[in-house]
C-alpha cells in the first residue's frame, strides 16, 4: 500500500488527461540524443523545428506507453507530411525498445535517454506523456498518460488543420 501511495505521489500512476504543464506556452527545452535505431545519428529537437512536433515519451516496460504505440502510428501516417513524430525512449533497455518498435510497427524515430535527461528537463508528471510543440517551438499541448489516438488527432486538427 505504502508503496502505491508513493508511486501516485510521484506521478507514476496516472490516467491520460490533458495536463496544463508547467512547460505549455513556454519554449520547449532542446535536446540532443542518439537515434535509438542508428546510433551513428544524433537528433535535436532544434533540428526538428519548421513543423509541429508530437513529443512522445514512452519505454517498453510502461503497459500504457506499449498500448499508445499502434494509435500513435496511425496519426502520425495521417499527418506524416505535416507533423514531424519523434519518441524519446526513457529509462530503457535499447533491445527491448527496439523489440518494441518492430512489433508495434513504430516508422517514425526515437531518441534513446537510458538515464531519463530529457524527461527530467520537461518535467514528466507520469509515462507516457506526449506534448505538442509549434513550429516556432512552444508547448502548445501537454497528455499525461496513455493519449487516445481521437485526442491526439483533435489537437493537430486543431493546431495544424484538416
Amino acid at each position: 500500500m505504502v508503496a502505491l501511495v508513493a508511486a501516485i505521489g510521484a506521478g507514476l500512476l496516472v490516467h491520460g488527461r490533458s495536463s496544463s504543464s508547467t512547460l505549455t506556452g513556454q519554449v520547449a527545452p532542446d535536446f540532443r540524443l542518439p537515434d535509438l535505431r542508428d546510433t551513428s545519428r544524433t537528433v535535436s529537437l532544434a533540428s526538428l523545428r519548421g513543423r509541429p512536433v508530437v513529443l512522445n515519451f514512452w519505454a517498453a516496460w510502461c503497459t500504457p506507453c506499449v498500448q499508445e504505440l499502434p494509435g500513435l502510428q496511425r496519426v502520425h501516417a495521417r499527418f506524416a507530411s505535416r507533423v514531424t513524430f519523434f519518441g524519446v525512449d526513457n529509462r530503457d533497455s535499447r533491445r527491448l525498445a527496439l523489440e518494441l518498435l518492430r512489433r508495434s510497427n513504430v516508422t517514425y524515430d526515437s531518441g534513446y535517454d537510458p538515464g531519463g535527461v530529457v524527461a527530467s528537463r520537461y518535467r514528466l508528471l507520469g509515462m507516457p506523456m506526449t506534448f505538442v510543440i509549434s513550429p516556432a517551438g512552444r508547448v502548445l499541448w501537454a497528455h499525461v498518460g496513455q493519449v487516445a489516438e481521437a485526442d491526439l488527432q483533435a489537437q493537430l486538427d486543431r493546431f495544424v488543420g484538416r
